[in-house]
C-alpha cells in the first residue's frame, strides 16, 4: 500500500508540474503558444489524465485528501486537454 501512495504522490506532484507549465505558458504567452508543440503537451496531458484517473480510483478507498486533490487535477488537466483541441 506504501507503494501505491508514493506512486500517487509522485504522479500528483508530476501532473501538477505540467498542468501548471501549461496554464502558464497560456497565460503569459496565448493559447497560439501552445500551438508549436501542442501535439507533445495534448500526448502529455492525456496520458497524464489517464494515470490519474487509474491511481485515483486504486487509491480511492484509502486516502480522502488524495481523492480531492487527484480530482482537482483531473480537472485542470482535462480542461487544459480541451483548450488545446479546440484552439
Amino acid at each position: 500500500m506504501q507503494v501505491w501512495l508514493r506512486t500517487l504522490h509522485v504522479t500528483e506532484l508530476g501532473v501538477a508540474l505540467l498542468d501548471g507549465g501549461v496554464l502558464t505558458t497560456m497565460f503569459f504567452k496565448g493559447i497560439a503558444a501552445m500551438y508549436v508543440n501542442v501535439l507533445p503537451c495534448l500526448w502529455a496531458l492525456g496520458v497524464a489524465f489517464m494515470v490519474m484517473l487509474l491511481f485515483s480510483l486504486s487509491c480511492a478507498f484509502y486516502r480522502l485528501k488524495s481523492i480531492f486533490f487527484s480530482s482537482g487535477l483531473l480537472l485542470v488537466t482535462g480542461i487544459c486537454w480541451v483548450t488545446l483541441m479546440n484552439g
